[in-house]
């Protein structure tokens, strides 16, 4: 399931009327949410044609199979470069040529 919602305006459930948002005039107004399976995403957008859009391909993506979370692949630097030295084939090299994740590798 997938909505696009205005963050300016809301409708007064009582007299229907749109009545403006403590957000209004500020920031992205339009707001695209949809479910992955996991949880609730959004995202922000200035105009609504970019939100639909974006939601028309996310929805795409989910019915292919083919969707990635963005965040998924998010990894810190000293993280990669401890996964990194792990991976490779080393000589025996001097202790000085590196200073851990926390350090950083010397270029002698």
């Amino acid at each position: 399931m997938a909505d696009i919602d205005d963050r300016w305006w809301r409708v007064d459930k009582a007299t229907g009327v749109r009545i403006p948002t403590s957000r209004h005039g500020a920031g992205r107004r339009w707001d695209a949410r949809w479910h992955d399976g996991e949880r609730q995403r959004h995202k922000a957008f200035d105009r609504k044609q970019d939100a639909e859009r974006f939601l028309a391909q996310i929805q795409a993506d989910l019915d292919r199979g083919s969707y990635v979370d963005p965040r998924a692949g998010r990894i810190t630097v000293a993280a990669y470069a401890a996964q990194w030295r792990s991976d490779q084939l080393h000589r025996s090299s001097p202790p000085s040529s590196w200073s851990g994740p926390s350090g950083a590798m010397s270029t002698r």
